[in-house]
């Protein structure tokens, strides 16, 4: 308050250092030292999330299990997928994936960019030699579903592909099932929940500092 005052004393009358130093003088430094010494700051700091946070918050959910797909779900979800590839081709669209039957060496290069990128980098994760897993075929499925999605909104300015978009959602959505269920998404959650964490972002960068250099 006392250096308000001064300011203001300033402002309304000439400049005088005299002024300037009664106001400090009656300014009580140790009284004003004692209250912030004596303040809770920990009010004030902002809330740090640790790993034992996010294991105290998981432990929420430790016996939640991901239902299996009903043989409803299932046959919805594969019917889904012929339709997907179905409508592909009656756009013009490229056939891909396994749409396309067998074709050795396919690098989708029928689709973006983005989504060839994709469905390649999950074809080089697959590990097992028992052929693809449900879970590849599914992100499949769903990859090439949104390409076809992203041409079918391209040409909505024509009537006719309304009622062609309404039946493409309802095909992703099934498909989505079959995505979350297969490839285990709730997992990928939880994995997810730990880097978000203080040392979960300090990893993050420190691996990403030290792949910088390579």
């Amino acid at each position: 308050m006392a250096i308000a005052a001064t300011l203001f004393a300033v402002q309304a009358t000439a400049f005088e250092w005299d002024d300037v130093l009664q106001s400090l003088q009656r300014f009580e430094f140790s009284k004003a030292a004692d209250t912030l010494a004596s303040a809770d700051w920990s009010e004030y700091m902002p809330k740090v999330t640790t790993r034992a946070d996010a294991h105290e918050w998981l432990a929420q959910f430790k016996d939640r299990r991901i239902q299996p797909l009903s043989k409803e779900h299932r046959r919805a979800a594969v019917q889904a997928h012929h339709n997907l590839m179905a409508r592909r081709e009656r756009l013009g669209l490229g056939r891909v994936g396994a749409g396309a039957g067998p074709r050795v060496g396919q690098d989708y290069a029928n689709l973006s960019s983005m989504s060839g990128f994709t469905l390649n980098l999950l074809k080089g994760m697959e590990y097992g030699r028992s052929g693809e897993s449900k879970c590849y075929d599914a992100a499949e499925s769903m990859i090439v579903g949104l390409d076809t999605t992203t041409d079918i909104l391209a040409k909505l300015y024509i009537p006719a592909y309304f009622s062609e978009a309404q039946v493409q959602f309802q095909d992703l959505m099934a498909v989505s099932s079959a995505l979350f269920v297969d490839c285990n998404v709730d997992k990928m959650f939880y994995t997810v929940t730990h880097l978000i964490t203080s040392e979960g972002i300090s990893e993050l960068v420190g691996r990403s500092a030290g792949a910088a250099l390579f």
